[in-house]
Formats: structure tokens, sequence, C-alpha cells
């Protein structure tokens, strides 16, 4: 099974730790403007960034990101490519 959760949930309650003792966690490092683009994209079903302007909305990408990089590097697993294909995921997880 796979479970992809929201970026902030690592972040709370020890939420990494339990992560890590019940599976193999991957955090995808995605580059800021790929993340600025589908943000953009999506502001409008997002409650939270909906009303920002550019400039705040591309603040607030690097705040959260220099927030959340502390947890994120505890995942077993990084990658940190800009374009990342289902099977090689596959591929890495079962070591083949």
């Amino acid at each position: 099974m796979v479970l992809s959760c929201g970026g902030g949930a690592p972040c709370f309650f020890n939420n990494i730790d339990y992560m890590n003792q019940n599976g193999i966690t991957v955090w995808i490092d995605t580059p800021y403007d790929i993340l600025l683009g589908r943000l953009r994209a999506g502001k409008s079903k997002r409650p939270l960034l909906k009303d920002l302007t550019d400039e705040q909305l591309k603040a607030y990408i690097l705040k959260k990101s220099a927030d959340r990089r502390i947890f994120y590097e505890r995942a077993k697993l990084k990658l940190d490519q800009k374009e990342i294909l289902i099977d090689d995921i596959v591929k890495i997880l079962t070591n083949e």
C-alpha cells in the first residue's frame, strides 16, 4: 500500500517517527519552481493559499519548505529527481 500524506503530516506529534517505524518513508524533494507551479495552478482549491499574491505564495513555499525540511530529512528514502516515474520508485523500494 502507498499512502500519500499531506506535506505537514510528518511534522506534528512525532508522526515522522511513527511513519518510519511502520513503513518506508519517501521524501520526494521537489524543486521550488515545480512546487510553485503546482500550488499556483491549484491555489483556488486551497483555503490557506487562495487569496495569496504570487509574491506571498513564493514566500509561503520558502518558509514551509525551510520549516519542514528537518522532518522530511528523516525519511528513509530521499528522491530528488524532477520527474519520478512510478516504475523507478518500485524498483528502488523492491531493490531490483
